[in-house]
């Protein structure tokens, strides 16, 4: 179930593990991941194709819900998120995270890789999207 913060979205469009959504009135897409989604190379890279077709318009923000706990992401999947050069298009990504084992290994990632661009973990997108106005849309 989407938190009533996403009022603020259009979806975009609804893949089989994630919905993708473009805020109203900010320059932010929202990836909501589905409940207990598992990701592969082919999923990321439909991902990854979307996402930079809404970077190259007036998106500038990307953030990644991951609050329903997607499963199994593997490394090879991991490293397209963390260094793709579509997504050097962004000027941010916010990381939702709200299970432990999850935000433990989704800290370790972002501490780990060389991120593409800054990447910051939250525990709801009104956090994100503050940090976003707060650091980036000054």
């Amino acid at each position: 179930m989407m938190k009533s913060t996403h009022n603020a979205y259009n979806q975009i469009k609804d893949l089989p593990f994630a919905v993708v959504l473009t805020h109203k009135t900010e320059p932010i897409i929202l990836v909501k991941f589905k409940e207990n989604s598992c990701l592969d190379y082919n999923d990321v890279s439909q991902l990854v194709e979307l996402i930079y077709m809404l970077l190259k318009t007036d998106f500038q923000f990307i953030i990644s819900d991951c609050s329903s706990n997607f499963e199994s992401l593997d490394k090879e999947t991991l490293d397209i998120f963390s260094d793709n050069i579509s997504l050097r298009q962004a000027k941010a990504h916010g990381l939702i995270v709200n299970e432990l084992p999850m935000r433990l290994k989704t800290t370790y990632f972002i501490q780990l890789q060389e991120n593409i661009v800054p990447t910051k973990l939250f525990s709801t997108n009104i956090e994100a999207e503050n940090w976003f106005k707060t650091e980036f849309l000054k």
